[in-house]
């Protein structure tokens, strides 16, 4: 049997509201993005800063306060706070999947949640 790594779920437009360098590691998101999106605590992340254009990987913990999106360790190097991040987990399977996706407005709020991508899905930013 082959497996492939599908996209599983994305936080599409998630704004950074912390930076922590001296917390041991990894990215802080509020409860309800994690209720959405179907992401979980520990599980591994990629992320894209669509400012600067920087990628890297780290896992989620969770934050009690609705809305946060904070990076700490040295992933805090990697973006300002009021960036725009890509949140993504994947998943490996035989069959494609359908991602859920999450669109995050300008306030960290959930502004819609589909399965799959559209041709046309846009977020503005």
């Amino acid at each position: 049997m082959l497996l492939r790594s599908y996209l599983a779920a994305k936080l599409h437009g998630i704004r950074v509201t912390d930076k922590n360098l001296h917390y041991v590691g990894s990215l802080s998101l509020g409860r309800e993005f994690l209720r959405a999106s179907g992401m979980v605590e520990h599980e591994e992340v990629q992320i894209v800063n669509v400012t600067t254009g920087a990628r890297f990987t780290t896992y989620i913990i969770v934050a009690e306060e609705p809305g946060t999106c904070a990076l700490n360790g040295g992933a805090a190097r990697l973006a300002e706070v009021g960036d725009r991040l890509i949140v993504m987990t994947f998943a490996l399977s035989d069959q494609p999947l359908e991602p859920r996706i999450v669109f995050i407005d300008d306030r960290n709020q959930i502004e819609k949640t589909t399965r799959g991508e559209q041709p046309g899905d846009r977020h503005g930013g």
